[in-house]
């Protein structure tokens, strides 16, 4: 093992951490070392980074092989103000076992996962801790409901769902801001000149409680500096927060709006959760746990990992405290699948359109963009074209969960663009602003997981951030609603005809005669109405304060307005048609959705998705884990209706199927001719009888051009496949 302390001179973060990987590289790949132990120390030299690397040997024909991959690099961030609890116990267990210590001792002593299930455990009880708490008489009032007779049923009764998403919400925002005061910015020095964060406190949160005096930990510090401090725009003031006297951000973002706790209340979200008080010894000991780990601002990548929490491992966490799950057939993707999907997607998008080569497998590999001087370099002489494709690209995952897939393609398409042109490191954040606006969009049926993919994605641009800035709305990036289901229903032939830019789903159609009432008027109507709703949209993502609300509320307002003229309209259609078994099903499935959605309230979820606002082209790639459920789950969870309207709307859509074969038959809709689908899907689609539409509507439409067989253990059990659509839609 080789030892060394290094000292890096290059402030940049970005590319000390280029320096560190191409380093290391080079001495693996000369077989100089077989493993390194190094001690990194900053450019300040107040902290450093103490990082262990080995290479990687496997049997192969019966040989020991090493690894041509660049080996994995393990990392601690240690110095003053850095928690330490985890690097001191891992390194002297290290020490402890000095008499019989083995190489596999060290690798495990830098282990990312054993400190991921650490955590896990540990938020999980906290989670359960803060929930039970609140079952109280004065808890339960605010949220307008009975305290139960037993606090454990607060953890499984429906009826206290509202108050686990609360604890859920709550817990996600401290640790955001866990992340926030990491970078210095949360108490910083009030007299420094506008916009310039110095001397912030790493331990602010704590210190904002501390000094309240003799209110609730909650209702009266942790409430108004989530919705009075972070919330608000203060600039005219320094920025400077009323509960500390020191200078704190505006956010911005929906992360910290207040929510309403009860339906119909009379008192204002903000007014709610300050009637809301919460057991502090409980409270505490959350912060208490968090005090002990590494907040890491980085997220790792399958290549490299920090040894603490990063924003990665939290989009884990979220997801497994998210409820139904396994009824709702969603399920965790491993990091490396999820990089071995983006990175294989993003090859054959880039393929396309520059055609096949070398280089450019290379470059999306391993972001190796060779010899920068030599004037033949492939990459070099087509960069300016490479960029034009990743800054053009529209990626789209339609069972966006809590956001794995477009945040693994916001990395690919930065780390590629970075590799093309460097860019200082002030201008880091907004080319993540950037990508995340033009190029990545996600929807899911859980408002809970669409939280969640937010709160990664607002933890990515944080994370290469210099100076704090209003967060980006991603309210119109990743949405909820049911991605199945349009807001026609099964009407694809009339919104083929009536409305811009929707796709065929199947040219045989039942419905086909609800397309020859003469509407040309209305189509262009809807067109018009169509572009202005997509104008808004596009000018929520960057507003602040009040008129980023009432945008919001004006968007949704005309959403809901759109979608009720449509089916009203196709009411009309309807009632003119003779009146057969099928018209007849078809009129009263429209008429519930349309008094559906005349009683929903503000907020209410979706049980549709109104693709034709979001789509102003189809899609070059759509990449997703779809979601599992099998006919007889599928009936239990959504009801016989929903199935029966999959039916009409999907030619896929045969006998028992399973919802996954629709999102395949979605894709291929929304892809442009040449698109790349890429999904991780169970297998039985290959052979089983109800799949036999799905297969052949791969053979028709589609080019299949990569399966990827991971049943093995102890890999995942599920197997990716890559098609790339040739006929359009």
């Amino acid at each position: 093992m080789w030892v060394a302390e290094l000292r890096l001179r290059n402030p940049n973060r970005l590319q000390a951490r280029v320096t560190l990987r191409q380093g290391l590289s080079k001495l693996f790949s000369a077989g100089q070392v077989e493993a390194v132990l190094a001690f990194f120390v900053g450019a300040d030299g107040a902290d450093y980074r103490v990082t262990f690397a080995a290479a990687e040997w496997a049997l192969d024909g019966g040989r020991v092989v090493k690894s041509e991959t660049p080996p994995k690099r393990y990392s601690f961030v240690v110095g003053p103000g850095e928690p330490g609890t985890t690097a001191a116990q891992r390194l002297f267990g290290l020490y402890e076992q000095r008499a019989a210590r083995r190489f596999d001792d060290v690798r495990e002593a830098f282990s990312v996962e054993r400190l991921n299930k650490t955590f896990f455990d540990g938020y999980r009880t906290h989670h359960k801790n803060i929930v039970r708490s609140l079952a109280t008489k004065a808890a339960m009032r605010v949220f307008g409901l009975e305290p139960p007779l037993d606090a454990e049923e607060m953890l499984t009764e429906a009826a206290y769902k509202p108050a686990r998403d609360f604890v859920k919400r709550m817990m996600g925002r401290i640790v955001f801001l866990y992340f926030v005061q990491r970078k210095g910015w949360l108490g910083a020095d009030p007299s420094a000149k506008p916009g310039e964060y110095v001397d912030g406190e790493k331990r602010y949160v704590r210190n904002v409680i501390a000094a309240r005096g003799g209110a609730n930990a909650y209702s009266g510090a942790l409430a108004p500096l989530f919705f009075e401090v972070l919330n608000t725009d203060r600039s005219a003031r320094g920025d400077v927060c009323s509960l500390s006297r020191r200078r704190v951000p505006y956010l911005n973002s929906g992360l910290f709006e207040p929510e309403g706790l009860r339906r119909r209340a009379r008192m204002s979200p903000i007014e709610q959760h300050k009637q809301l008080e919460l057991d502090e010894q409980v409270l505490m000991a959350f912060f208490d746990f968090l005090d002990e780990f590494n907040f890491t601002v980085d997220e790792n990548s399958p290549d490299e990992g920090e040894v603490g929490v990063d924003p990665e491992m939290l989009g884990h966490i979220f997801e497994n405290l998210l409820e139904d799950n396994r009824e709702r057939g969603t399920f965790y993707t491993p990091k490396a699948v999820v990089e071995f999907m983006c990175k294989e997607s993003v090859l054959r998008y880039l393929s396309r359109r520059l055609g096949e080569r070398q280089e450019l497998e290379r470059l999306v590999r391993s972001h190796d963009v060779g010899n920068w001087n030599d004037d033949k370099n492939w990459v070099k002489k087509h960069a300016a074209d490479i960029a034009e494709a990743l800054t053009s690209v529209r990626v789209c995952d339609p069972a966006v969960g809590s956001g794995a897939f477009p945040m693994g393609m916001l990395n690919e398409i930065f780390w590629l663009r970075y590799s093309l042109r460097p860019v200082k490191e002030k201008e880091l954040g907004a080319l993540k602003k950037s990508i995340i606006q033009d190029n990545l969009c996600g929807v899911d049926l859980d408002k809970n997981a669409v939280e969640i993919a937010r709160l990664r994605f607002w933890l990515s641009i944080i994370v290469d951030a210099t100076t704090p800035e209003p967060l980006p709305n991603l309210e119109f990036r990743f949405l909820q609603g049911d991605s199945l289901v349009d807001l026609v229903g099964g009407h694809r032939e009339w919104a083929q005809r009536h409305l811009p830019g929707v796709s065929m789903a199947n040219d045989s159609d039942p419905q086909a005669e609800l397309g020859l009432v003469e509407t040309s008027g209305r189509a262009s109507a809807y067109a018009r109405e169509q572009r202005r709703i997509r104008e808004l949209i596009a000018s929520h993502f960057t507003m602040h304060g009040e008129p980023k609300a009432e945008l919001a509320r004006e968007i949704d307002a005309a959403e809901k307005a759109f979608v009720l003229n449509v089916l009203r309209h196709v009411t009309q259609d309807l009632e003119k048609m003779p009146k057969s078994a099928r018209v007849k099903a078809q009129l009263d499935m429209t008429r519930r959705r349309i008094d559906r959605l005349t009683s929903a309230e503000d907020g209410d979820d979706r049980d549709y998705f109104p693709w034709l606002f979001y789509e102003d082209r189809q899609f070059d790639i759509v990449i997703a884990n779809p979601p599992y459920i099998s006919a007889i789950d599928h009936g239990k969870v959504y009801g016989e209706e929903a199935r029966k309207a999959l039916k009409e709307t999907y030619a896929s859509a045969k006998g028992a199927f399973d919802v996954y074969v629709c999102f395949f038959e979605l894709a291929c809709n929304q892809l442009v001719d040449g698109g790349v689908l890429t999904f991780i899907s169970p297998n039985k689609y290959l052979s089983v009888d109800y799949a036999q539409a799905l297969r052949d509507l791969i053979r028709e439409r589609m080019k299949l051009s990569l399966v990827v067989d991971l049943s093995e253990p102890p890999r995942v059990s599920r197997r990716p496949v890559g098609l790339s659509q040739t006929v359009a839609a």
